[in-house]
Parts: C-alpha cells; structure tokens; sequence
C-alpha cells in the first residue's frame, strides 16, 4: 500500500534489489549500483537493510555519524528452524508459552516460539519456531540461517542519535535494528 501510495504521487520505487553501492552527486541525487552492474539516479535512497550492510553499501562515501551510530550495531548469525517437535517444548504443555528458553549452546542462547499462540493458528499440531537448536529438531518444515542484531547499551544510546543521519544527504535507514532486533522494528 505504501509502494502504491507514494507511485501515485509521482515516485519511482525500486524494491527488492541487490544493491552494490550507493554513491551520492552535489545536489544531484544518488547513483545506486547493483550487483548486477546496472545502475539509476534518484533523489533520496532508503535503506532497509542490516546497519553493517547499509556502512558496507556507502563505502568510503559513510559520515562519520553514520560510521558511529551503523557501526554501534552487532550482528550474530542464527540458524533457525520452523518444525513441528515438542521435544525443544517444555515438558509440561501447561507451562508452554509464546517463548521458551531452551538454555544455551555454544552458538549462543536457543529459544523456541510456539508459532500456534503467537499467530493465533489453530491447529493440533504444533507449529515452532527455533533458533540455535541443541540438536536438529524432528519434523522440520524449513530451515533457514541470518543474522540478528544483538541487543546493547552501546547499540541503544546510539539509536538514540539516529535523527542526526535519518534523512540526512537524502539517505534513510531502516530495520530491525531500529528497535529490538524483530522483523516487525525494520
């Protein structure tokens, strides 16, 4: 709705595209490069992607503000499963909730959302959501692996300085990392 919204007010919108660079012109817009070596002017760039991958897309041309509050940022890598087994569930299924701590591993803490409480889904089965694992759960839907941002005091005094680079060179910058590290804050 809001591509459609802002299509109708005369603006070009690109989404979904792998983007190399983004180089700005005196006054002129911004020249984005993508991966696949085409390239496109525009006024103002949004950037909805990991605060690193939005410093590694600037390059040299990043502030230093931009460096500061971006690089505050830490990632961790995840690998996350959507399955069906209630052995990464506590015991008692009275005691499940929307998360359970399942402990830590050496890939940092586990922890499984029971999807059917969360999406309101009504179903018999099962639908969980786990990220780090102890072991491979049984009855695996999909497996899929990303970074998270990692929640910090460093982090959120420097989300607190975002409106010194949001809008500024006609750049914005949006994701999780915004808020609490959820798709949902991006």
């Amino acid at each position: 709705q809001v591509k459609g919204e802002l299509e109708s007010m005369g603006c070009r919108i690109k989404t979904s595209c792998r983007v190399k660079s983004v180089s700005s012109f005196d006054g002129a817009g911004h020249r984005v490069l993508e991966n696949d070596g085409s390239e496109e002017t525009y006024d103002s760039v949004i950037l909805g992607v990991h605060a690193p991958n939005a410093l590694k897309v600037l390059g040299a041309e990043a502030t230093h503000y931009e460096l500061k509050i971006l690089g505050a940022c830490q990632y961790v890598h995840r690998d996350i499963y959507l399955h069906c087994d209630q052995n990464l569930m506590p015991r008692n299924s009275s005691a499940w909730s929307a998360w359970n701590f399942l402990g830590t591993t050496s890939r940092g803490f586990s922890v499984t959302y029971w999807l059917n409480h969360i999406q309101k889904i009504e179903s018999a089965r099962p639908f969980l959501v786990t990220l780090n694992p102890p072991c491979v759960p049984d009855h695996v839907l999909l497996k899929w692996s990303t970074s998270l941002p990692v929640p910090s005091v460093a982090a959120a005094k420097a989300y607190l300085q975002l409106d010194k680079i949001q809008g500024k060179r006609g750049i914005w910058f949006c994701g999780a990392y915004q808020g609490h590290g959820f798709h949902e804050d991006g």
